[in-house]
């Protein structure tokens, strides 16, 4: 796979950080997974709630209703639970 490069400023105190820690570890390769996964969830947060208006937007059930079933089923948990 073809790589772009992004350039990132940090702290000097994380930089001093990072330049000791290069001797022992790839902080490129470290880098690298932790921005695929910040924006692997970033994505995935966003097509979910895209997902989640999509559903509002059809739906007929009204605001009130929702939180009168929101309260039934905490009900139903505690007892499940034993709270109640």
């Amino acid at each position: 796979m073809e790589m772009g490069e992004v350039v990132v400023k940090v702290p000097k105190a994380w930089e001093r950080e990072v330049v000791a820690l290069s001797k022992e570890i790839d902080c490129g390769k470290v880098m690298r997974r932790a921005l695929e996964r910040a924006f692997e969830e970033e994505v995935k947060e966003e097509l979910l709630l895209e997902l989640a208006e999509k559903i509002a937007s059809r739906s007929k059930l009204t605001e009130a209703k929702a939180d009168e079933l929101a309260e039934e089923l905490k009900e139903r948990a505690a007892r499940r639970l034993g709270l109640l």
